[in-house]
């Protein structure tokens, strides 16, 4: 559902992180094709319900794509984190998201 990686594995086995983006876009995008998947996936890994999982899977998409619209969005919600005090700072987004890995993405900077 989320991945994340440090920069030392993208440092020492950029292959690695490569492979992993592939089997991350893959997950996804069948997840997003197939909703009864997604909702046996989400029961088996957030241990809720599956009436829940179902009112609440109309209102989800999983996506593997960073984009200009997806940092917007991921540095709008940073920021009202920060406004409710769920984090401490900011994270530094030029380190925090990395598109190198991402198949033909073109993103202006992300400061």
């Amino acid at each position: 559902m989320v991945w994340g990686v440090s920069q030392q594995t993208i440092d020492k086995n950029p292959e690695l992180v490569k492979v992993m983006m592939e089997m991350h876009r893959k997950a996804t995008e069948y997840a997003m094709s197939n909703n009864e998947a997604k909702i046996e996936m989400a029961m088996q890994k957030l241990g809720q319900q599956r009436k829940s999982i179902e009112l609440a899977a109309p209102n989800v998409e999983l996506t593997w794509k960073i984009d200009d619209e997806f940092i917007k969005h991921a540095k709008a919600y940073a920021q009202l984190m920060l406004e409710k005090k769920q984090i401490r700072q900011l994270p530094d987004f030029s380190k925090f998201i990395n598109v190198q890995f991402m198949p033909g993405a073109k993103v202006a900077s992300s400061k």
